[in-house]
C-alpha cells in the first residue's frame, strides 16, 4: 500500500498532479481504507469502483473481491494504473462513469470516493440504474451525507433526500477527517451505505423526474413548479386533490405525500 513518500514518487514519475476539475484528493489513511472494505461482505463479489486514482482503495478491494471494475477519467492516473496494477481480477475502464452504459446483468456493489462537485449527478445515475446494484458504499462531503437523511422542512431537505429514500435505505457509517487525505481538503467527509430496494415499479424513472421538477425552483412554491411542467389546470388539480395550499413550498411536503401525489397523477 502506498505511503506519503510512495505517492510523491509516483506523482513525480507519472507527472501526476491533483486536479480540482476532477475533485482529486488521495485517501492515504490505511485504517480508513481497510475500514471501508469491511462495511459489508464483499468477499468473492463483483465490485465497481469510481475514480480509482492511484489504486490505494483498489489494492485493498482486490484482496477480497471476485472482480473489480474501476472507472478512471484522468489519463495520467490511467497510465499509472495500467503499469502498476497487474491483477487478473482488475478491469480498468477509461472514461467518465457518468457517460457509461451500465449494461451488465448481475447486480454489483459500488464503492467510490467520488468528486464532491458531481456527487448529485453520480447518485442520480445510480438511482436511474438502481436495479443493477445491491449496495453502494460512497464517500461524500459530510454536509451531503446529512442532506440525504435530513428532516422535512429543514434547509437540507430536497430532491436528493426524497429520491434517496425512494430507491434505497441509507446508513451513515463514519466520518473521515480531512487529514486522511493528500492534499488535505477544506471539508470533512463521511462514508454512507446505500442498500438499494428491490423496486418492481416500472415508473421509477418517472418518479425521479417528477421529484426533480417539483424542486426545479426551490424558492418558488410547489404550485409554481408544478405549473411549469404540467400546466396551470393540472397543477391546480393536484394542489386541490391533495388538500394543499397554493403557497406551500416543495421542502414542506413529506416523502409519503410526494408518493401519494405521484400515484394520483
Amino acid at each position: 500500500m502506498w505511503n506519503i513518500e510512495d505517492i510523491k514518487k509516483i506523482c513525480k514519475k507519472y507527472n501526476i498532479k491533483t486536479s480540482k476539475k476532477f475533485g482529486q484528493n488521495f485517501l492515504i489513511d490505511q485504517k480508513i481504507l481497510k475500514k471501508i472494505t469491511n462495511i459489508i461482505d464483499i468477499k468473492n463479489k463483483n465490485v465497481i469502483e469510481i475514480g480509482a486514482g492511484l489504486g490505494s482503495l483498489s489494492l485493498y478491494l482486490l484482496k477480497k473481491v471476485k472482480s473489480l471494475t474501476s472507472y478512471e477519467i484522468d489519463q495520467n492516473m490511467i497510465n499509472f494504473l495500467k503499469n502498476e496494477i497487474n491483477n487478473k481480477k482488475f478491469k480498468l475502464v477509461e472514461g467518465d462513469f457518468l457517460t457509461q452504459n451500465l449494461n451488465f446483468k448481475n447486480k454489483k456493489i459500488l464503492i467510490a470516493n467520488i468528486p464532491y462537485n458531481i456527487t448529485s449527478n453520480i447518485l442520480f445515475k445510480l438511482f436511474e440504474n438502481s436495479k443493477k446494484f445491491s449496495h453502494a458504499i460512497i464517500m461524500v462531503q459530510k454536509e451531503v451525507a446529512e442532506r440525504l437523511s435530513s428532516k422535512v422542512g429543514s434547509k437540507n431537505y430536497g430532491k436528493l433526500t426524497i429520491s434517496t429514500k425512494y430507491f434505497a435505505s441509507i446508513k451513515y457509517k463514519f466520518i473521515v477527517p480531512s487529514n486522511a487525505f493528500l492534499p488535505i481538503p477544506k471539508v470533512e467527509s463521511a462514508i454512507i451505505l446505500l442498500t438499494f430496494k428491490d423496486k418492481k415499479n416500472k415508473k421509477s424513472k418517472e418518479f425521479l423526474e417528477f421529484i426533480k421538477n417539483c424542486f426545479a425552483m426551490r424558492r418558488k412554491t410547489l404550485f409554481n413548479n408544478l405549473k411549469k411542467f404540467l400546466g396551470v389546470e393540472k397543477a391546480s388539480e393536484i394542489i386541490f386533490k391533495n388538500n394543499l395550499t397554493s403557497k406551500i413550498r416543495p421542502q414542506e411536503l413529506t416523502y409519503k405525500k410526494y408518493l401519494d401525489m405521484f400515484n394520483n397523477i
